[in-house]
């Protein structure tokens, strides 16, 4: 596990503004697409 930890800080560091504003976009994508159906079950 300390290797993965280690392997994903050594690629974090490298990343560019660009490259973060594309990380934080897919993780706003993916969270809406989580959180899509929890206000449409109105009757259970």
């Amino acid at each position: 596990m300390n290797t993965v930890y280690n392997r994903v800080s050594m690629w974090a560091e490298h990343l560019s503004m660009q490259e973060w504003l594309m990380v934080f976009l897919v993780a706003v994508v993916i969270g809406a697409a989580c959180l899509k159906g929890f206000g449409s079950r109105n009757n259970y």
